[in-house]
């Protein structure tokens, strides 16, 4: 007897619908971040240009950002923790923009040094 169907049997006894299996994408969970402000910066030609952003969540593969700018959504970008104890830039890949908000994919997985300052 599978999960799935006990969850399924248990649901029908108890009068609660079963949850549907998770249409999320992502490979790690995501995190709400103790320290929110960020630099997101990218090339423009010869110009390295940095932009004060929000974080609005991160996991160790990448994170949301709210910014005002719009980067070409082509070139990569790199993500920085804004403050004292920051800590090195990020390379990431932009892979969507809802809004303000750009989705980062992290090019490597986040070193626990940040990881910790950003919790």
């Amino acid at each position: 007897m599978n999960s799935l169907w006990i969850q399924d049997a248990l649901a029908e006894l108890s009068g609660i619908s079963a949850p549907l299996p998770s249409s999320d994408r992502r490979r790690e969970p995501r995190y709400v971040p103790g320290e929110t402000i960020v630099y997101l910066g990218w090339w423009e030609g010869a110009k390295f240009r940095a932009e004060l952003g929000l974080l609005q969540n991160f996991s160790a593969g990448g994170a949301a950002v709210e910014i005002a700018a719009e980067p070409d959504a082509a070139e990569p970008v790199w993500l920085c923790v804004a403050g004292p104890g920051r800590v090195t830039w990020m390379p990431a890949r932009q892979v969507g923009r809802e809004g303000r908000a750009i989705r980062l994919q992290f090019a490597e997985p986040m070193p626990y040094e940040l990881f910790e300052l950003l919790v």
